[in-house]
């Protein structure tokens, strides 16, 4: 069963203009994540609107997991949450610059 991980944008972090880059970002964020770990990982790159919504989140099925169910889960497929979120702001930082066009 796939791990959905849901990684929200902040607008801030495309720059001063980053509410007018948002969506597209993360459309362009979502086809980079989608090539992830695809058998155990489905990704869901959406805007950050809510400040009341954690930047990161799990999900299995349609249900959410607690910090503690989430670190057990991916623990079962071989991974440390720690080290799988640092590659996830390291690929972020990575399609910020690509969306604007840097190396």
């Amino acid at each position: 069963m796939k791990i959905t991980v849901i990684c929200r944008i902040e607008p801030g972090c495309l720059g001063p203009y980053g509410a007018d880059h948002v969506k597209k970002f993360c459309a362009l964020g979502q086809k980079e994540f989608d090539k992830i770990d695809p058998d155990q990982v489905k990704w869901k790159i959406v805007p950050r609107f809510d400040k009341n919504k954690p930047e990161i989140q799990y999900k299995l099925n349609d249900r959410y997991l607690s910090q503690k169910q989430s670190i057990a889960y991916l623990k079962a497929l071989g991974k440390d949450q720690a080290k799988f979120e640092e590659i996830l702001f390291k690929q972020l930082g990575e399609s910020v610059n690509h969306y604007f066009g840097r190396q």
